[in-house]
């Protein structure tokens, strides 16, 4: 019979432990080198941040949003109006440490405002219109001609209908097929509003003509804007309803109860300017009215390079599509009733007429005007607007 032998074999037992030893040493001569090589290359990927760290603070290479870093080589880039659009920093000033570098340049003058509305797509006249193939930014503002205006930019774009019902009055965002800043990411945002290829303009119009052309479009005519959007007053079915309608006013708008009911078509009697300015312009601070300077926050409006006049409307929309290359094919012609008119021909003398400054003169009582400039101050307060006051004002009175 085969009997197991139970005794251990000293010469089995002293083998056994040289391996474990080989093994165990093999292990630890991989687990060292293998940290050798972790902390060459942790070595080696230091030395090359700290290469690259430093030429990006000092050298041309470095761009951070809202500046351009650069050495005391390089020239500034100046806008048509002479104001230097790109931030300078000498090398010897831009500190070693990067977090510091960078709280520098984000108080640089190129920096935009990137809180403003216009950076954001919710409404009609909100965000500017983005006309890519011309390089155009433009800042649309109700009652400077946005009408005309969006029909140049649908024209421009391909659209057969852009004189043609329902895009007569193509104002809504969301079936005009135009193109809006808030609908691109960030960095094309920067772009179109800081690049010097790019041009940004807006139309103004002066102040207290905008605000009696509001009351009298938009206070006096069919489409009953104020009733709607002030007073929220709409069309009701029954006297009864009507009748609640008015008990409604009376108790939370009294200003509103003279334009009540829907049906009925204010006129200048019974709603009067000096209705309007006392006792509407402040309270309903609708965008038709709303004092031009508010168009976008007040550190964007040195990004513009072109802002034309409506009292020189026909010659500076001229200039302004000659500039961007399509006055032409686009504004020279296809305009009026028999399309055989420029772009803004007509207004070549609206703006001086005799009868616009009677009208003026009409509803312009010193009491009113002074009232109105209280609202409107902004706009003459705005460098950029460039905004003169009236003479028969003092500066100080308002």
């Amino acid at each position: 019979m085969l009997r197991l032998n139970s005794t251990p074999n000293p010469s089995n037992a002293f083998n056994k432990r040289i391996f474990d030893k080989k093994r165990i040493l093999g292990g630890s001569t991989f687990l060292v080198t293998f940290l050798m090589m972790i902390l060459i290359g942790t070595v080696v990927c230091l030395r090359n941040v700290d290469f690259f760290s430093s030429r990006d603070l000092s050298g041309k290479q470095s761009s951070l949003r809202g500046a351009t870093v650069t050495d005391d080589s390089d020239k500034s880039t100046e806008s048509e109006g002479g104001e230097d659009r790109t931030s300078m920093i000498p090398s010897s000033t831009i500190p070693s440490d990067f977090t510091n570098a960078v709280s520098q340049l984000a108080v640089t003058d190129k920096d935009l405002d990137w809180d403003d509305t216009i950076f954001q797509h919710f409404e009609s006249d909100n965000d500017p219109v983005v006309l890519e193939s011309h390089k155009l930014l433009f800042f649309t503002v109700p009652k400077n001609s946005c009408t005309e205006w969006k029909q140049l930019f649908r024209r421009m774009m391909g659209y057969e209908d852009w004189n043609k019902p329902p895009f007569l009055h193509p104002h809504d965002p969301r079936t005009n097929g135009l193109s809006y800043l808030g609908t691109y990411d960030k960095d094309k945002q920067e772009e179109f509003m800081t690049s010097p290829e790019w041009t940004r303009a807006i139309f103004i119009r002066d102040p207290l003509e905008r605000m009696l052309s509001a009351y009298l479009n938009k206070g006096l005519s069919e489409e009953r804007y104020i009733k709607r959007w002030c007073c929220k007053i709409s069309p009701k079915e029954t006297e009864e309803e009507r009748q609640s309608e008015l008990e409604y006013l009376e108790k939370t708008n009294p200003s509103c109860v003279p334009l009540a009911p829907w049906e009925t078509q204010p006129n200048v009697d019974t709603f009067t300017f000096e209705t309007f300015v006392n006792e509407f312009m402040f309270q309903c601070n609708d965008k038709h009215w709303r004092p031009q300077s508010q168009r976008m926050y007040p550190n964007n409006w040195k990004f513009l390079n072109f802002i034309g006049r409506m009292e020189n409307l026909h010659e500076d929309a001229k200039k302004l599509l000659q500039k961007i290359g399509a006055w032409d094919e686009f504004g020279s012609n296809g305009w009026g009733k028999y399309e055989n008119m420029s772009m803004f021909e007509r207004a070549r003398s609206d703006s001086t007429n005799t009868h616009s400054k009677d009208r003026f003169a009409q509803f312009y009582t010193p009491e009113l005007k002074k009232k109105a400039l209280e609202y409107l101050k902004g706009d003459y307060q705005n460098k950029y607007l460039n905004f003169t006051l009236p003479d028969d004002v003092d500066e100080s009175s308002i």
